[in-house]
This record gives structure tokens, C-alpha cells and sequence, in this order.
């Protein structure tokens, strides 16, 4: 370790080790709480990063470089940006500055019945735009820090960090994925379901695990072609393989593709340089260790590799770089000084078009994010000083392989985040302000310049320190981001469902009013303000529905509340239409939309006004098949198999309709035609599968040959993917044939295969009791009912359960089972419980009595 820093080796060597360390602590704790994403956390973060920060201002001594670096001052100045963003400005001036946030800001107190506000900040969520200050004021915390560890340890210390960070990120990932936790750290779970079990980690979002991983191979690729790695070389290699293995099984395509551009860069630089100093054979074995890392990297990713993650990397969904085509009208109505960084979460609903239904916390662009949010003005500035102050000659990256890695790591970033925003995780950005500070630092090492004295260091420390200070304490006051406003509103709408006690709505609509006044352009609290006036009656939802629609079209659920107000009122052909709008940009509602749609029609025309134009109309046609009677179901079937001949349940019901024609003996002309078409349509849409097979099982034994028609289905459920589907199928018809076989040993067989899986176990053996007791075959109902008791010990298979035991003649078993039920019971069906209980007692007694 360099022994000048003004002082001493000895002087000087606890607060080198102490800046370190608090670099280490800050960098880890910021990837490790979720990549930091969250304001307390990142909070928590802020408080490591700026003791480091104070050690390192602390060793500044007369005689030194200064330590406050461009780069910094640059970043410490945007996160200025973002508080001069959310100061409060008068109305007149915000009207002139941002037209669209003024009317913005004025028409979010229209449903709260208040006065206009008289100052407002430009930000349209100002507490999010404190937490980016605090976010950017860390970057350049962490950058000085870096800086100055760097021109102590050398062009290798960022990316060997950096290498170790990548390494404990697919470590832990992979670790939970080995022990199948659904619980990061077995503390926080997710609010989303993860695509896979190998997801959980540190970074849940698997393109921001995946590009923190990118980091850590390049910059791990740059130390192997070191000739002297500060890692030893075998590690190296173990290490990246791992990394690089990990990534394929990420499934994240942009990583993928950023990768191998990066490899293909650090590589060519590498060669270019050896070949032009003659060291053309060093070269070629040190490329060849590159190839071999990516070969055992594929070989581990096939062996290890998940269905999940190649999938990922096949999908064909470009919805998410779609996002930034759909942000232009924002930008065009906040140009010059953004919406607030932070704010795009909130803002973009009302810009997100008519067809999207899913929910873009960013833009995928960090380009386009930064525009929209910081506005044209300083998104310009910030791109011109970082391209100045970071162009490689300032670098010097071709000097050794570990530096050129840290740049090529950071542009490939860079790049990678052109089609998937990581750099809005904290801990991804702390890792690339780690790079780019330690690089920096390297080269003024090497550079041995001619220092400027320092001024009043403590002075300075101080002032810097204090500014922090200020920093974090503003960042306090968004602490509560909009995420956890929704999260608190949306808990109390479900826990209290109505009618909602005055005290209830009080505390809500303080809540709302709270949330409104903080995030003004998000449309989920007026559309919660409107639930609660619908659900009390004493007041009108509709100036807060219309405060949702104009900050959000596109929500479904915003249309289907209208779509029940306007029911309501009376206005029943305008709600069909509300309802149509409703499932035409919310998948999610189609079911519950069909009914109410059915419930509003007296005929399939009128129902027809509320079906949606696109896919969702086949699903609700669908759902009108399941729910009607099977004289207007059969017309809705079909209408639903025209518009997607996929579908398998409405063909599957429009067999049933003609198989229960001949089993009653009507005539059926054509119906054997109609039959094999629609088992050739499922066997054309879905090769394969059980459906066609089960159709013409089910139509053979609807024709008098039932023992044939299950024979028939024994070779095939043991070839198609959904055996299990199958075997039920082949049970269902086996348990319409008289006599003990074929029904015994098929329903074996099913319940061999639903317990395979312990989720399926309960539902499967129920439904074989079910079918067992159908045939009043009561011992096998008992014995199915108590396989299904073993997996679910509710109350259904309890009580069941009872029913086959009393009619078996096994009391005391039922006896036992009504005990258990009326212990776990509270309701009206006590008295008859206790009946029941005397009576199974009674016959217990007397069964020994007569023994």
C-alpha cells in the first residue's frame, strides 16, 4: 500500500483501510437490500456512503490533488437538479415554466372539493425526485471514494471489486434458487411473482441481475488477461464460467447480446495492442482462456439450465421497447424541464395508449428516462460532461487490460441499458460509479502531475459533509414513495370490505387526500377515492372518476368501476360499453365483465354491445358459454370458437351438447362430422395434448361402446404431455360403466399421478371420492376422502370424508371426523353438527352393544 498521502505509512494506514472497508460495506449493503431500490433502504445506504466520504476528505492533506473530482461535482450538480425540481414555485411562475405540470397540479384537488394550490414544485412527485437527489449525490460520494482508493491500489482495484460484487450477486442468487426460497434473505418477499425460482436474489428483476453480472465478467475478463491478476487465475476461471452461465440462464436477451459485444471488444483491444508490441503468442494463449470460459459457461448453462430462462430468451414481447416511442407526447408536454425526476411511474399512465394494460415503473431508455424526467435541458448538459470528462484519452484505457475492461464494462452498460433500465437500480449504478471512480483515480496516479494545494481542507470536508447532511434529510420527506401509498390504500379497500364504518372511510379518504397532495398525476388514488364514495353512498364517485381517466384511459379497472356507477344510475347501454372498454384494456376483468354483461342483456345482441374488439372477445364469448344455459351458451360457444378456434373449453362443452343429444336418444344428424372436427382442430392447435383424443373417447362411448372407449385411452395417456388431464378423462368415462372395473384401476392410476405432486393431491383424490361415491362404492370413498384429508385438512375434505365413513358403517371414524369439524367450526350449523355427532355415537354404541 502507497505510503503518501501527506503523512506517514503509519499515519496513514487506519483511514485507507476504513475508507475501503466503508466502500466495500456501502456498495454490498446497496446491491444486497433489493439493489436499493427501495427510499428506506436506500436511506440506510446513504448513511456508510458518507462516513466513507468524511474518511476520505479526512486524509485530504496540504500538497494533494484535490479530492473533489469534475466527475463528482458533475453528478452532485444533477442531484441539485432534482431538488431544485421539487422546490415549490408560485402558480403564475410553474404556469409559465411547465403549462402541463401546472394543470396537472390544479386539477388533482378538483375531487378533493379544495382551493387551487398557490405554489407547487415542477416535480410531479417531488418526494421520489428528493430520493433521486439523494441517489446521485451517493453516486459522486462513491466515485471520490473510489477515486481515491484507486490512486492508491492501481487500475485493477474497481474491476477486482466489482468481479467479487457480480460473484456474491449469482452466488446468492443461485443459493436461493438451491434451497427454493421465496423470501429474499428469508426476510423480504417479492410484491410480484418471480418468472422463476432462480430469480430470487438480491436483484429480483432478471435483467438487472443479469447486468450486474455483465459487469462482473467483463471486468473479470480484464484481470484474466492481466499478466499478474491481483485474483489468482483459476478462480478466474471458475468464477467467470459460473457468471457467464448464470447469465445464459437469466434469459435476459439484451444482457446476452451486450455480453458478446463486450467480449468481442475487450478481446480486440487486447490483441491489437499485443500484436503491435510483439507479444502475439502471450496473446493467443491469453484469448484462449476467454474461449474456454465461454465454452465451460455453455456447457453449464445446458446442464443447469431452466425452462423459464430459454424461454425468456425466445420471446418474441418487445412490448418494454415499445415504451419509449410511447413517451414522445410526454416529452413534448414537458420538454425543457421534465416531470420530475422520479415521476415517470406516476406520469405515464396517462400517456400509455389505449391497447397497454400492463403497469412501466420506467422507459427501458436511459436516454429517453433522463429526458422526460430531467427535461431537454439538463439531460443535455449531463451527456456532454460525461462524454467530455469520460472519453477514453482521459482514461488512458489502453495502458493495461484491467482498465480497458472497466471501460468496456461500462459502455456495454451503457448500451445494455438502452433496452433495459438497470441503471435506475441503485446498486447497479454504485457498482459503475465504483468503475469509473477507481479508473479515474488510477490515472492520476500514473499521471503524476503537479499538484494544486488544497484550501481550507477541513473547511471543505465540512461543507461537503453538512451538504450531505441536508441532502438525506430531504431525501426523508419521500420515504413514503407511491408504492407504499398504494399498497396502504389498497390493503384497507380489502380488509374492509363494504359497508365500510364511518371510521374507515374517514381514515381512507385521509389517506387518499394525503396521496393526492404527494403524487398528483397518479390515477390509482382518485380511482380509490371513487370506490369509496361509490361503496358509502354519500357522495358522487364521478368527479373522481373522471380524474382517473384523464390520468390513466388505459386502466380497465377504472372503466368497469364507471361501467357500475352508470348501472347504477340507470344508463344500462352506456355501462355494456364501459364494460366492453373495460376488458379491452384489462384482460383481468373479462370474466367478472361477462357476467355482469349477461346479468344486463336480455339478449345475446345486447351482450354483444359489451364485448370487446380483439382477443379478449373470444374469452368473454367464452365465459357467456360456461355461465348461460346451454341454449344461449351453445350460440356463445360458438361464436367463441370462430373468433379463436384455440380455445379448448368451448369446443370442449359444444361436444358435450351433442354427446348429451344421443345419450338421450334425440336425433343428431351430422353430429359424428361435427365431432371429428373439432377433435381435428385440437389436435391441428394443440399437437400433443389430451383434448382430441378425450373428444373421440367421449363420442364412442356416447355411441354404445364405453368399455372400448376407455381401452382405447390407455396407450394415449401414457404418450400426451397433460397425462394427468387425461387419466381423469379416461376415469370419468370408466365410472359410467357398471362393476367394480374398469373404474377401479383407472382411478388407481389417477391418483398414483395427482399425488405425484402434493398440490394436486387434495383436488385429485377428492375428485375420485366424489366419483366413488357417486357409485356408492363407499369403502373406496373413505379411503380416497382420507388420501385427500392427509394433503388438505380443510373443511370440505372433512366433512366428506364424514359422509362416506357413516354410510360405510365405519362410525367411530365418523364420529372423529364431525368432532374435528365442529371444533374449527364457528357458524349456524352447530346445532346440527352436535345432531349429527349424538346420532354416529349412538350408532357406535349400539354396533358394540351387538357385538
Amino acid at each position: 500500500m502507497s505510503a503518501t498521502r501527506g503523512g506517514g505509512r503509519d499515519a496513514q494506514w487506519p483511514l485507507d483501510r476504513l475508507e475501503e472497508v466503508l466502500l466495500a460495506a456501502s456498495v454490498f449493503l446497496g446491491v444486497a437490500a433489493i439493489g436499493a431500490v427501495h427510499p428506506p433502504t436506500m436511506l440506510a445506504v446513504s448513511v456508510p456512503i458518507l462516513l466513507a466520504l468524511g474518511v476520505t476528505a479526512r486524509g485530504a492533506r496540504r500538497g494533494e490533488r484535490p479530492w473533489l473530482e469534475p466527475p463528482a461535482l458533475v453528478m452532485w450538480g444533477l442531484a441539485g437538479v432534482c431538488l431544485l425540481q421539487s422546490v415549490p414555485l408560485p402558480m403564475a411562475w410553474l404556469e409559465a415554466l411547465s403549462p402541463r405540470a401546472a394543470e396537472t397540479w390544479l386539477l388533482s384537488r378538483v375531487p378533493l372539493a379544495e382551493s387551487a394550490p398557490t405554489w407547487a414544485p415542477l416535480s410531479l412527485d417531488p418526494g421520489a425526485s428528493r430520493i433521486q437527489a439523494l441517489r446521485w449525490f451517493s453516486y459522486g460520494a462513491v466515485f471520490i471514494v473510489a477515486s481515491s482508493v484507486g490512486r492508491r491500489r492501481g487500475a485493477a482495484a474497481g474491476p477486482t471489486f466489482v468481479f467479487g460484487l457480480a460473484l456474491f450477486v449469482g452466488g446468492a442468487t443461485m443459493a436461493h434458487g438451491l434451497l427454493g426460497a421465496e423470501q429474499v434473505w428469508g426476510v423480504y418477499r417479492p410484491e410480484f411473482s418471480p418468472s422463476s425460482p432462480w430469480h430470487v436474489g438480491p436483484l429480483l428483476n432478471p435483467n438487472n441481475m443479469a447486468g450486474m453480472l455483465n459487469l462482473g465478467v467483463l471486468c473479470g475478463l480484464g484481470l484474466l488477461l492481466e499478466r499478474r491478476p491481483p485474483v489468482p487465475r483459476p478462480l478466474l476461471f471458475v468464477g467467470l464460467a459460473l457468471l457467464v452461465g448464470a447469465i445464459v440462464a437469466s434469459g435476459s436477451r439484451g444482457a446476452m447480446m451486450t455480453l458478446l459485444l463486450g467480449s468481442v471488444a475487450l478481446c480486440g483491444l487486447f490483441l491489437r495492442q499485443r500484436s503491435q508490441r510483439g507479444h502475439r503468442w502471450y496473446a493467443g494463449a491469453s484469448l484462449g482462456r476467454v474461449g474456454g470460459v465461454f465454452v465451460v459457461a455453455c456447457v453449464l448453462a445446458v446442464l443447469g439450465g431452466r425452462g423459464a430462462g430459454y424461454a425468456a430468451l425466445l420471446d418474441q414481447n418487445l412490448d418494454k421497447l415499445a415504451v419509449a416511442s410511447w413517451v414522445r407526447p410526454m416529452i413534448a408536454d414537458h420538454a425543457w424541464f421534465g416531470i420530475g425526476r422520479g415521476a415517470f411511474e406516476s406520469v405515464f399512465p396517462a400517456y400509455q395508449p389505449a391497447d397497454g394494460f400492463k403497469t412501466f415503473t420506467h422507459a427501458e431508455n436511459f436516454l429517453v428516462q433522463w429526458t422526460v424526467e430531467w427535461g431537454a435541458l439538463a439531460t443535455g448538459a449531463a451527456l456532454v460532461a460525461f462524454g467530455f470528462l469520460f472519453r477514453p484519452r482521459r482514461l488512458a484505457v489502453r495502458d493495461r487490460p484491467a482498465a480497458w475492461a472497466a471501460y468496456v464494462a461500462v459502455i456495454t452498460t451503457l448500451i445494455h441499458n438502452l433496452v433495459d433500465l438497470g441503471l435506475e437500480i441503485p446498486g447497479l449504478a454504485l457498482a459503475v460509479s465504483v468503475l469509473l471512480g477507481s479508473g479515474w483515480g488510477a490515472v492520476s496516479r500514473r499521471a503524476r502531475r503537479p499538484t494544486t494545494p488544497a484550501r481550507r481542507p477541513r473547511l471543505t470536508a465540512a461543507l461537503t459533509l453538512a451538504l450531505g447532511v441536508v441532502v438525506v434529510g430531504a431525501a426523508t420527506t419521500g420515504r413514503r414513495d407511491l408504492q407504499s401509498y398504494e399498497r396502504r390504500i389498497r390493503t384497507a379497500l380489502v380488509d374492509h370490505q363494504p359497508p365500510r364504518g364511518a371510521e374507515v372511510r374517514q381514515r381512507l379518504r385521509h389517506d387518499i387526500r394525503e396521496a393526492i397532495r404527494r403524487h398528483p398525476a397518479a390515477p390509482y388514488f382518485p380511482f380509490a377515492g371513487a370506490v369509496v364514495a361509490w361503496d358509502a353512498g354519500d357522495a358522487s364517485p364521478m368527479p373522481w372518476l373522471q380524474r382517473a381517466l384523464q390520468r390513466s384511459r388505459a386502466n380497465g379497472r377504472i372503466h368497469f368501476l364507471l361501467a357500475r356507477v352508470l348501472r347504477d344510475r340507470g344508463a344500462t347501454a352506456q355501462a355494456r360499453m364501459e364494460l366492453r372498454l373495460a376488458a379491452e384494456r384489462d384482460p383481468g376483468v373479462v370474466g367478472i365483465a361477462a357476467v355482469l354483461a349477461l346479468r344486463w342483456s336480455q339478449t345475446l345482441e345486447e351482450f354483444a354491445q359489451a364485448v370487446p374488439v380483439g382477443p379478449p372477445a373470444a374469452a368473454m364469448w367464452s365465459v357467456c358459454g360456461r355461465t348461460e344455459g346451454r341454449d344461449r351458451g351453445r350460440a356463445c360457444d360458438t361464436r367463441a370458437v370462430a373468433l379463436d378456434p384455440t380455445l379448448v373449453a368451448p369446443r370442449l362443452r359444444l361436444v358435450e351438447d351433442r354427446v348429451a343429444a344421443v345419450t338421450e336418444g334425440k336425433p343428431c344428424p351430422g353430429c359424428a362430422l361435427e365431432i371429428e372436427a373439432h377433435a381435428a382442430a385440437l389436435d391441428r392447435h394443440h399437437p400433443g395434448r389430451a383434448a382430441p383424443h378425450l373428444v373421440r373417447a367421449r363420442w364412442q362411448a356416447a355411441t354404445g361402446d364405453p368399455v372400448a372407449a376407455v381401452k382405447r385411452l390407455e396407450t394415449v395417456c401414457s404418450e400426451v404431455d397433460d397425462a394427468l388431464a387425461c387419466t381423469r378423462g379416461r376415469a370419468d368415462l370408466a365410472a359410467g360403466i357398471e362393476g367394480v372395473e374398469p373404474f377401479a384401476s383407472v382411478a388407481s392410476r389417477l391418483r398414483k399421478l395427482g399425488c405425484a405432486r402434493r398440490s394436486s393431491c387434495a383436488e385429485v383424490t377428492m375428485w375420485v371420492g366424489d366419483r366413488h361415491a357417486e357409485r356408492k362404492e363407499w369403502g373406496s370413498a373413505v379411503a380416497a376422502y382420507e388420501r385427500a384429508v392427509a394433503a388438505d385438512p380443510s373443511d370440505v375434505p372433512l366433512r366428506r370424508l364424514a359422509r362416506a365413513a357413516s354410510q360405510a358403517g365405519r362410525h367411530g371414524l365418523a364420529l372423529r371426523t364431525l368432532e374435528k369439524v365442529l371444533a374449527r367450526t364457528d357458524g349456524d350449523d352447530h346445532a346440527e353438527l352436535r345432531r349429527r355427532i349424538a346420532a354416529e355415537r349412538d350408532k357406535t354404541v349400539r354396533r358394540l352393544l351387538d357385538r
